[in-house]
């Protein structure tokens, strides 16, 4: 009997994954507050406020979303990276970068539709996001070393691409050093550098990252090249 519940429990929770992963979707928005910076998200990955990512219950991570706000129209594209919202009539929680894009921080919610973004939409948003950047550059004034930006330029777009061919690798978290040791020596023997090791502790676990980095983007491919012959799928972090 007890077997029986387990089984059924287990198709309960696939149906229900399922059902949350059907796209499009449309609901509330929320984003993470500013104290959530530097937070470890649920892939071991450190939420950074200027970034474009954002967290759903159930979506794959590295999924890309595009999120339209239906008041404004304004849209966005993001990568899942953690899990959420907590809210029970929220869909997602966006990055405070996001957010400024959609023009929510001043609400904190708003009503969305999300969907799988098209490789042309992530194209068309990265080349916005260059545009806006290169826009800043262009009404920079240094005078007596004070320098001011266009105020209507969203922040988050300079501080999140200020370096958009860096580059930092996660090549995997491993429960004892030994493991990462390992890992860290082949990458070495294989001309992969820099590569450190960092210890990170939560509530239950304790584990060790091998990271790469930072690298452009040549160094990058290889990198994952070097990786995937010990079946390792490294995660790309943009600095």
């Amino acid at each position: 009997m007890k077997k029986l519940y387990i089984f059924l429990t287990s198709i309960l929770f696939a149906f229900s994954a399922l059902a949350n992963n059907k796209l499009p979707q449309t609901g509330i928005a929320s984003y993470y507050g500013d104290r959530a910076n530097h937070r470890l998200t649920a892939c071991y990955d450190r939420y950074c406020k200027d970034s474009f990512t954002a967290a759903h219950r159930t979506l794959p991570f590295g999924t890309y979303l595009k999120v339209v706000n239906l008041k404004n129209n304004k849209s966005v594209i993001v990568r899942i990276n953690d899990r959420g919202p907590r809210g029970r009539h929220r869909i997602i929680d966006l990055s405070g970068a996001a957010a400024t894009v959609l023009g929510m921080r001043g609400a904190g919610l708003a009503k969305v539709t999300i969907n799988r973004a098209t490789n042309e939409e992530i194209i068309d948003f990265q080349t916005r996001i260059v545009d806006s950047i290169n826009a800043a550059k262009a009404l920079l004034i240094d005078s007596c070393n004070v320098i001011t930006v266009n105020p209507t330029m969203p922040p988050a777009f300079a501080l999140s691409n200020s370096n958009a061919e860096s580059f930092k690798i996660q090549g995997g978290a491993f429960h004892t050093k030994k493991s990462a040791n390992k890992i860290k020596k082949y990458l070495e023997d294989n001309n992969v550098n820099p590569v450190v090791i960092k210890y990170k502790r939560t509530r239950r676990h304790k584990f060790y990252k091998v990271m790469i980095g930072p690298v452009n983007s040549d160094e990058k491919e290889n990198a994952l090249k070097v990786l995937k012959k010990k079946r390792i799928k490294g995660l790309v972090i943009r600095e």
